[in-house]
């Protein structure tokens, strides 16, 4: 209950805008079956919603300048459970720019680096889970690389991601803040 009082108030303050539109993504009858291609067509205020079911990322998904929401959703006839991204790349997820991007509901991993936000972007995680990202250098899980970033983590799960040169959520001189429900 506390959950979803909380999704449903973060909710609220996603982005706006008079011509907002809301894109699918499924494995048939949507408007495309490949996530970065949906978040590509994209543009301030947007939705991108996300069947269950899994996707190979093969090109990394980069939300550049752009506030955008994606999100996992249980649609009848979609498909089934939550989505999950899966690749061998580098940042699957890329948030840079001026972004304001909110991600929910999704499981991302396994994968090289995972999540990377950038410039000044500012990044939402809500009800996401992260595992399995192993990566040589820095930021395997999340990775928040320049000081005017920022990453805001809420009812997310962090586990087995593995980076050398640092831990599995890594902030570099920028701002990683956790709220309410966090496991690592």
């Amino acid at each position: 209950m506390h959950r979803t009082l909380l999704g449903l108030a973060l909710m609220a303050s996603l982005p706006s805008a008079a011509n907002a539109a809301t894109f699918t993504v499924c494995s048939a009858g949507c408007d495309g079956t490949d996530i970065k291609t949906v978040v590509d067509m994209t543009s301030d205020g947007d939705t991108v919603e996300v069947d269950g079911g899994n996707y190979a990322i093969g090109t990394k998904i980069q939300i550049d300048n752009l506030d955008v929401t994606v999100v996992g959703v249980d649609r009848p006839g979609g498909g089934t459970g939550r989505p999950i991204l899966t690749s061998s790349l580098n940042d699957m997820i890329e948030v840079k720019g001026d972004s304001v991007a909110w991600i929910i509901g999704l499981d991302i991993g396994p994968g090289d680096r995972c999540v990377k936000v950038k410039d000044t972007a500012t990044l939402y995680l809500d009800d996401v889970v992260v595992a399995q990202c192993v990566r040589n250098k820095r930021g395997a899980g999340l990775y928040v690389e320049d000081t005017g970033a920022t990453a805001i983590v809420t009812n997310s799960t962090f586990s087995l991601n593995h980076s050398t040169g640092g831990i599995g959520i890594e902030g570099a001189g920028s701002a990683v803040h956790v709220v309410g429900t966090f496991s690592a």
